[in-house]
C-alpha cells in the first residue's frame, strides 16, 4: 500500500494532501483544518460535496457560515447553532454559529507519516489538536485531542460534531445502527415533509434515501433522539459501494442528518453528523438532560475512521 502526504492546493489556497492507493483527502490547515475534498481512486469520483467557484470563499470569525465555501466536512465545535453560556467561566462569551474551529487558522506539521494541526482558543480557552493518519488499509484516519485549559473546577460543556457534506446521489442511502420505528425529532424541515421542529417521528429508511435532484427539492434535517447502538454509519450508493465512518460511540453517541436534495443553495448532499450532544447546541441538549463536558485541564480524544468499499 502506497502512501504520502504533501502539500499542494485546493482552488486558490495551501493545502495539505494525504493520498494512499485508495483515497486521497486535501486537507485546509489554515482554515479550520477543514477536509476540503475526499476522491475515490478506484471508482473515480469526488465523495463530497464542493462548492461552485475556483476561488475559496473564507468564513471569519463572526461572517455568515452558508455564506462561506459552506462544502465538504468541516469539525463543529463547540456549538452549530449559537450560543452564550450564562455559568462559569466561559459565561458571556459567545460560542459562534456553526462553532468557532471551522472559522480558525491551525498551525501545522507533516511528521511520523501524519499531518499534526493545532489551534488554541484564546476567547474560549481550549487547544483543538486534529492529527491525520492512513490505516493499514489505506483509510484515512482522524484522530482528536480536545483540552480544556481553563483550570477552574467548572467544566468546559461544549458540542462536537462532523459537518460532513457527501455528494448525494439519487437513491443513495444512509445507513446507521438504528432500526425502523426508532425515535427522532424534526430540527428544519423547509417544504414541510415530515412537519416542524421539533416534531417527533418514527424512523423509516425513506427519510435518509437521496430524492430526486432538483433546485426546489427537499431539505430537512432529523435527530435520532436516543444514542446510537454502534459507532458506524454508511452511505450506500446504487452500485452497493459504501462510505463509511468507524467512530467511538460513547464519545460521539447522537446522530443527526441533513438531507439536502437541492433546496438550499442549489447543492445535492446528505449530512451524517455524529455528534458528542444532539439538538445543534449544548443549551437545548441540556434541556433534556444531555450534556457533554471536557472537565478542567483535561481532554477529550476520539478517532474517525472513513473508508470506502
Amino acid at each position: 500500500m502506497n502512501k504520502a502526504i504533501y502539500e499542494g492546493r485546493y482552488k486558490d489556497l495551501l493545502a495539505v494532501i494525504v493520498e494512499s492507493d485508495i483515497l486521497m483527502a486535501t486537507f485546509l490547515p489554515y482554515n479550520g483544518a477543514k477536509m476540503a475534498s475526499l476522491y475515490d481512486k478506484i471508482g473515480k469520483r469526488e465523495l463530497l460535496c464542493q462548492a461552485d467557484g475556483e476561488t475559496y470563499r473564507p468564513i471569519g470569525l463572526y461572517s455568515s457560515y452558508i455564506d462561506g465555501e459552506c462544502s465538504a466536512f468541516d469539525d463543529m465545535f463547540p456549538t452549530i447553532d449559537p450560543y452564550t453560556p450564562d455559568f462559569g467561566p466561559r459565561s458571556g462569551i459567545d460560542y459562534i454559529d456553526h462553532g468557532e474551529v471551522c472559522r480558525s487558522p491551525f498551525v501545522y506539521a507533516i511528521k511520523d507519516n501524519s499531518l499534526v494541526m493545532s489551534f488554541t482558543s484564546q476567547r474560549l480557552s481550549y487547544t483543538y489538536l486534529k492529527t491525520v493518519s492512513l490505516t493499514d488499509d489505506g483509510y484515512i484516519k482522524l484522530s482528536y485531542d480536545i483540552k480544556n485549559n481553563d483550570t477552574s473546577s467548572i467544566p468546559f460543556d461544549y458540542l462536537w460534531a462532523a459537518h460532513i457534506m457527501i455528494a448525494a446521489v439519487e437513491g443513495g442511502q444512509i445507513v446507521t445502527s438504528y432500526s425502523e420505528g426508532d425515535d427522532v425529532e424534526v430540527m428544519f424541515d423547509d417544504f414541510s415533509r415530515y412537519g416542524k421542529r421539533w416534531d417527533k417521528l418514527k424512523y423509516s429508511t425513506d427519510m435518509l434515501r437521496s430524492n430526486t435532484y432538483s433546485e426546489n427539492g427537499d431539505a430537512y434535517k432529523l435527530y435520532f433522539t436516543n444514542p446510537a447502538p454502534e459507532g458506524k454509519l454508511s452511505y450506500i450508493y446504487p452500485d452497493k459501494s459504501a462510505l463509511t465512518l468507524t467512530y467511538d460511540s460513547k464519545i460521539l453517541p447522537y446522530i443527526g442528518v441533513w438531507m439536502n436534495n437541492g433546496h438550499f443553495k442549489g447543492m445535492y448532499n446528505v449530512a451524517p453528523e455524529i455528534a458528542s450532544i444532539p439538538y445543534d447546541a449544548p443549551q437545548e441538549a441540556a434541556k433534556r438532560g444531555i450534556q457533554s463536558f471536557i472537565e478542567a485541564g483535561k481532554s477529550v480524544c476520539f478517532d474517525i475512521v472513513i473508508s470506502i468499499n
